[in-house]
């Protein structure tokens, strides 16, 4: 009875649930396709599948997993996975397949695949694509019907430093290898003054090569190799060894094999000589170094972690540390140094990072120097040189919340262009001409008036200070009455009647002007003329002394309306806000919109340019503060306010900083400085009256200083620009075409020319490339 009730238990057991599927069902002989069984059970009991007699298919590989679920309701899933390789065209069936999980029995159906006549050469899929290409130009060995060992190199010289990827191939046909009842012993070559990584590669058969009419399967190992000094580097035998039974019995003897490859050189060359003062000693492809800080900004005596990390393709583990310059008033801990690989393509990448501990002793800005990397790239074969951009920690004192930035200096109030810059372009060109002239005229007069006998004057000069008073009293009076010249005496009288004078006043000037005319024609003695002088001086005194601001007449209040219209136009303009307000309000977008205008309406204002920098600085935008402050220093060199705001804009990385230095005087200046040389040289040829001497040098001085002049003006002329984000320098206008260099934000770039939206530029190494104009900060 106990029986019979346990027989009825175990039936009501439900069967498993089976389902087979394939990644493909249609491939070529020598492929491989991935067989997959699900069985899922109510039951905990184990499970057990049994494949059909495969024709013109063979397993390669199979791999098992299993998950189960206890409790109330148990439950246990099975997925078995068979790697198959096709061995023959024609349609073939995978089923049916017997599964047995328990006392349940299943027979499950399979899809079947359709395997086409393949080619000679057939890879797994698990192979990477240069172990795949070195398989197809590998060197066969000897062979004659049996099995064969041999070594495949990717290249046979290198470089120091440069992968070499060691491919150890078993060539086995495939009759022999049907007969092993276990797969083929494989051992990698041992190379002595590398670095070795040995890589995975599939399980089993890797490959299938048809020579001679014959398939041969091919089992491989795979080692990434780094050289680590010039020289020949010998690779030890590599060694294959497999049995094959003497009879078709299970139990029979096994006939043991061994092979061993023939030997192998890797001849291995030091990089070149000529090597650039920022070589390190890493080789690498695609190397690019980033430096964070964490936080962005601290307190006296707090450490921030600065992380420096290397990242391309090469032997990670072999890059050096990068040569950092930490800056004074701060102490350095080294943290630890992390290193992470990855195999892309066939190429070892990965990243190195290194972590530093930075304690600030003082507050104020700590500016972290610009990193410069060099390596040797192998696929170029030239030196590179990656960098990392400098930046600025702000540090805030003991106990004191640091701030996030550090501001600039307040703005500039005083937009008048300099004193040298408005006395050369603002001057008369008559006055100019006049200035340049008048020293050379008066050193050859008074140098042709020196070798000439001097000519004795009388004695009473005083007759010659009739026609000076003269002069004054028509000036005073032209002062008052603009055309009095072409008035006669009735209109004179009424005009300066008009002009605030009494009666007697006019009556007085019109009668001196008469007396002394007369006295001037008349040829009379010096003491009339001398009283006529002395009167004439009187008047103009007085006249002096009233003041015009004393007479009320018309023209005041012709001035007055003149100032009220000023005045109401001023009330109007200053009800919108200025920049400088917009500013102070923290409305900084605004106020860049308004400083840009201004530095159109003065670009000659070096207060212009600043605030239209010290705006941009505070938004963020370090490479376009860069760019206005230098083109304010370049108008007004020794501001104090323009050399501190510079300051708060780290370096360019690229080491193109030096074409942003500035000369200490202006183009200006210079001028002004020639024009007083060349003046007092003049003067002092004639008070020597020779040409000869001290003076005759200030001169010349006076020339050399106008040729440098001209030159710096010229130098601070060409076009020069501030990259405004990372990116490349394409080799032809247009966003898709290839790219020439890489350039960081913050770098110095010379202008060469325009084409629409693009501008042609020049980076300190040399390279040309053309570059969007939102890219770029112009100077």
């Amino acid at each position: 009875m106990i029986a019979l009730l346990l027989a009825a238990l175990l039936q009501q057991v439900p069967a498993p649930n089976v389902t087979t599927t394939v990644d493909r069902d249609r491939l070529t002989v020598g492929e491989e396709l991935t067989f997959t069984v699900r069985v899922t059970g109510g039951t905990m009991e184990a499970v057990e599948v049994e494949l059909p007699p495969l024709a013109g298919l063979e397993v390669v590989a199979r791999a098992e997993r299993t998950e189960m679920v206890g409790g109330a309701k148990p439950s246990r899933t099975t997925v078995i996975q068979y790697r198959l390789r096709a061995t023959a065209p024609g349609r073939w069936r995978l089923g049916p397949l017997q599964v047995r999980q328990g006392t349940s029995f299943v027979q499950a159906d399979a899809p079947d695949v359709s395997v086409g006549p393949g080619s000679a050469n057939a890879v797994a899929t698990g192979l990477s694509p240069r172990v795949r290409a070195i398989l197809d130009h590998a060197r066969i060995p000897r062979l004659n019907g049996f099995a064969g060992l041999s070594l495949a190199l990717s290249d046979d010289s290198v470089t120091v430093g440069e992968q070499v990827d060691l491919v150890t191939i078993a060539w086995i046909p495939r009759r022999l290898r049907q007969q092993m009842r276990r797969p083929p012993t494989l051992e990698p070559p041992k190379i002595p003054g590398v670095w070795n990584y040995p890589q995975p590669v599939p399980a089993g058969i890797a490959a299938s090569r048809l020579l001679d009419g014959e398939w041969y399967d091919l089992f491989v190992l795979h080692q990434l190799v780094f050289p680590l000094a010039p020289g020949v580097v010998r690779i030890e035998p590599a060694t294959l060894q497999f049995s094959i039974p003497v009879a078709f019995q299970f139990f029979s003897q096994e006939e043991q094999h061994s092979l061993r490859t023939e030997p192998a050189v890797l001849t291995v060359a030091d990089v070149p000589a000529d090597r650039p003062a920022e070589f390190t000693g890493a080789v690498a492809r695609r190397l690019a170094i980033v430096r964070t800080t964490a936080p962005d900004s601290v307190a006296v005596g707090e450490p921030v972690t600065v992380t420096v990390t290397l990242s391309g393709e090469g032997n990670v583990t072999l890059w050096p540390a990068p040569p950092v310059r930490w800056p004074t008033g701060a102490r350095v801990y080294p943290d630890q140094i992390d290193d992470h690989t990855d195999l892309v393509e066939g190429r070892l990448t990965g990243t190195k990072t290194f972590r530093y501990l930075v304690v600030p002793d003082s507050s104020g800005r700590l500016v972290l120097p610009a990193i410069r990397y060099g390596f040797y790239e192998p696929g170029s074969r030239n030196f590179q040189v990656a960098t990392a951009a400098a930046s600025v920690l702000p540090v805030g004192p003991v106990g004191e919340a640091s701030v996030a930035r550090v501001t600039p200096p307040p703005l500039m109030l005083d937009e008048r262009p300099p004193l040298a810059w408005r006395l050369v372009h603002r001057a008369p060109l008559p006055l100019v001409i006049l200035l340049l002239l008048l020293g050379p005229v008066a050193g050859a007069v008074r140098f042709w008036q020196g070798r000439k006998v001097p000519v004795a004057r009388p004695a009473d000069a005083r007759g010659d200070l009739l026609p000076g008073a003269e002069r004054q009293l028509a000036q005073a009076v032209r002062s008052l009455v603009p055309r009095a010249a072409e008035l006669d005496h009735e209109g004179l009288l009424r005009s300066l009647r008009a002009a605030g004078l009494e009666d007697a006043e006019g009556t007085e000037i019109v009668g001196l002007q008469e007396r002394i005319r007369a006295a001037r024609f008349s040829g009379e003695g010096g003491l009339q003329r001398h009283a006529l002088v002395e009167q004439v001086n009187r008047v103009v005194a007085r006249l002096r002394e009233e003041g015009a601001g004393s007479r009320r007449g018309p023209g005041a209040g012709v001035a007055l309306v003149v100032l009220a219209v000023t005045l109401y136009s001023a009330s109007l303009s200053a009800q919108a806000p200025s920049a400088e307000e917009l500013y102070q309000a923290g409305a900084l977008r605004a106020a860049a919109t308004g400083f840009a205008l201004r530095t159109q309406s003065v670009p000659e204002s070096p207060a212009a340019w600043y605030n239209l920098g010290a705006t941009w600085f505070r938004l963020g935008d370090d490479a376009s503060a860069t760019a206005a402050w230098q083109h304010g220093l370049r108008l007004a060199p020794r501001d104090r306010e323009l050399r501190l705001a510079v300051q708060l804009v780290p370096p360019p990385a690229d080491g193109s900083g030096r074409w942003l230095g500035t000369a200490p005087v202006t183009p200006e200046e210079l001028v002004v400085l020639a024009v007083a040389c060349w003046l007092a040289g003049w003067g002092g040829i004639a008070a020597e009256r020779r040409l000869r001497g001290r003076w005759l040098v200030v001169l010349v001085a006076s020339l050399l200083i106008v040729a440098s002049a001209w030159w710096l003006r010229d130098r601070n002329a060409r076009p020069m620009g501030i990259v405004l984000a990372d990116g490349n320098l394409a080799l032809s206008p247009h966003e898709r075409a290839p790219a020439v260099v890489t350039t960081a934000k913050g770098n110095a770039v010379r202008i060469i020319s325009r084409d629409g939206g693009w501008y042609l530029v020049e980076d300190v190494e040399g390279h040309e490339g053309w570059i969007q104009g939102v890219r770029l900060a112009l100077m």
